[in-house]
């Protein structure tokens, strides 16, 4: 890590991570399925507060559900801080919609650029 950080922080295993996740589930509110649309973007301890902080992106079919980021914070494999959200009942919501898209990058581009002008 650099800059601020840098001093007084240290990158944690991404896995390892998802482990505190897994293990604090319940004080988290979420379900096993919760832990399976889960994405750990970044983790690290900090060494000044004595926390492991994790990113946790919340993610459908393995894709990253836009702005659904939590920020989680652990001390002695306890959860002592949450702040961020999910949506719930994804799958629901996108009507069970599948990963693969229905149109195409070059497509959505044009589609995109017609509705700016």
């Amino acid at each position: 890590a650099s800059g601020f950080l840098g001093a007084t922080s240290q990158n944690i295993d991404k896995s390892a991570a998802m482990q505190l996740v897994a293990g604090n589930k319940s004080a988290l509110g979420l379900t096993d399925q919760d832990l399976d649309n889960a994405i750990v973007s970044s983790a690290y301890f900090n060494s000044t507060s004595g926390t492991q902080l994790v990113y946790l992106q919340q993610s459908y079919k393995g894709l990253p559900v836009l702005n659904q980021l939590q920020t989680l914070a652990f001390k002695n494999e306890r959860l002592v801080s949450m702040s961020g959200k999910r949506l719930k009942g994804i799958e629901k919501l996108s009507k069970m919609a599948g990963s693969t898209p229905q149109i195409t990058a070059e497509k959505a581009v044009k589609n995109g650029a017609k509705k700016a002008y």
